[in-house]
C-alpha cells in the first residue's frame, strides 16, 4: 500500500483500460507517497483535462515546476497548450507553442508552427493558419510523416473556409510524402476522409483502393485495420 511505483503501474494499467476515474484515484495516492512526482501530475492532467481542464491545467503547472524541459517537450507542450486554450487562455496557449521555437532541432520548430496553425484555424485566421502550416512543411521536410500531417492539417483549414481545390492540392502532397507502410496507414486513411470533406470523391476512392491492396499484402491490425475500416464506410 505505501509502494508509490506500484500505484503508479496500476494507474497506468486503468488508463490502458479506459477508466481513468480509478487512474486518477491511483495516481494521487502516488502522490500522498512522492508529492514531486511530475509523471503522476501529468497523467492526471491528461485524465482530467477534458472534464475538468481547470484542474488539468494545475496539474501540468505543477509538473513543469519540477522538470522544467518537459513543457517544451513534444505531446506535453501541444496538449498543455490545448488545455489552456479549453479553459479560454488563447495568450496562454500562444505562448506555451512559441517556446518550442527555441528548440535547435528544425522538426521540433516545425511541430510549434504545426501547433501555432491549429490555434490560428481555432480563431478563424485562415490566412495566418495557412503561414504557420506551410513554414512547418518546410522545417518537416527530413520527416515526411509530419510533414504530412502539417500538409492534412492546412488542408482542413482551406476546407473549413470553402477552398476546396486547394484543400485538394494538399492533400495530393500529402499523399505524395506519406509512405503506405504500416504505422502511418490512419494518416492515408485520414487524407481519403478530408478528400470527401472536400468533396473530391474520386480521389478519395483511389485512397481507399490503396489501402485494400496493402491491406491484402500486409498482415494489419489494431489502428491500421480500424482506420482503413473509416473510409470503407
Amino acid at each position: 500500500p505505501d509502494d508509490a511505483a506500484a500505484h503508479y503501474n496500476l494507474g497506468g494499467i486503468y488508463r490502458d483500460l479506459g477508466d481513468c476515474d480509478q487512474a486518477t484515484g491511483e495516481y494521487r495516492t502516488v502522490l500522498e507517497l512522492d508529492p514531486e512526482n511530475a509523471g503522476a501530475l501529468i497523467n492526471i492532467a491528461t485524465c482530467v483535462s477534458s472534464r475538468d481542464p481547470e484542474t488539468a491545467v494545475s496539474h501540468y503547472q505543477r509538473a513543469f515546476q519540477i522538470q522544467p524541459e518537459w513543457e517544451t517537450s513534444g505531446n506535453l507542450n501541444h496538449e498543455f497548450g490545448l488545455t489552456l486554450l479549453t479553459i479560454g487562455d488563447e495568450q496562454g496557449a500562444r505562448a506555451t507553442f512559441g517556446k518550442r521555437f527555441a528548440a535547435a532541432s528544425p522538426a521540433e520548430r516545425g511541430s510549434a508552427q504545426r501547433s501555432l496553425g491549429q490555434l490560428s484555424i481555432y480563431g478563424g485566421r485562415f490566412d495566418e493558419a495557412a503561414e504557420h502550416f506551410e513554414s512547418a512543411a518546410l522545417l518537416h521536410q527530413e520527416v515526411p510523416q509530419s510533414a504530412g500531417r502539417d500538409l492534412l492539417f492546412w488542408a482542413r483549414g482551406e476546407v473549413a473556409r470553402g477552398q476546396t481545390a486547394r484543400a485538394t492540392e494538399l492533400l495530393d502532397r500529402a499523399r505524395e510524402v506519406v509512405p503506405m507502410t504500416s504505422g502511418w496507414i490512419w494518416m492515408h486513411s485520414i487524407v481519403g476522409l478530408a478528400y470527401l470533406a472536400a468533396g473530391d470523391l474520386d480521389s478519395a476512392r483511389q485512397v481507399s483502393v490503396g489501402l485494400d491492396t496493402w491491406a491484402s499484402q500486409n498482415d494489419e491490425s489494431g489502428i491500421d485495420a480500424l482506420r482503413r475500416r473509416e473510409i470503407l464506410a
